[in-house]
């Protein structure tokens, strides 16, 4: 019963924080010096890494509103049903992301890499810095637009 109790606890804890790493890897940012669990440690702390090293990482569900991410690399990040409201994502690369059922709200996305990025059901409300034929793209692998991209 006291194991049951501890696996609940550890289990709403995680629920609670929103976001673990899958990567927990040694890989080294050649901008911070970091390794990819050092950068989310300091995004988690902070809200903001510009630049950082974040590939792979876990971040499902969680609440990243008005994160600096500009010049991150996110690539093949879960980042699915993941509040990117007013998160500034410019110049990022979200190449082969998760954003599925992700909420990115006056995200700015100017210079953000959407390649092989899995869209489908994101909201991107009010989104800035797409260029129509990236709307256009979004749209047919499944984004949701409303209001203005450009």
């Amino acid at each position: 019963m006291r194991n049951l109790k501890r696996i609940l606890l550890v289990a709403a804890v995680v629920v609670f924080v929103g976001c673990s790493s899958v990567d927990q890897g040694t890989e080294t940012d050649s901008s911070y010096g970091s390794s990819i669990s050092d950068n989310l440690s300091r995004f988690r702390s902070t809200n903001s890494c510009p630049g950082c090293d974040l590939r792979g990482v876990d971040l499902d569900s969680g609440f990243l509103g008005s994160a600096n991410l500009s010049g991150a690399d996110l690539s093949g990040a879960n980042l699915r049903n993941a509040m990117l409201t007013e998160a500034n994502l410019s110049g990022a690369s979200l190449r082969d992301t998760n954003l599925s059922g992700a909420r990115l709200r006056g995200a700015n996305l100017s210079g953000a890499d959407l390649a092989g990025a899995n869209v489908y059901g994101a909201n991107f409300l009010q989104v800035k810095g797409l260029s129509p034929e990236q709307v256009d793209d979004l749209k047919r692998r499944g984004a949701v637009f409303h209001g203005p991209s450009f």
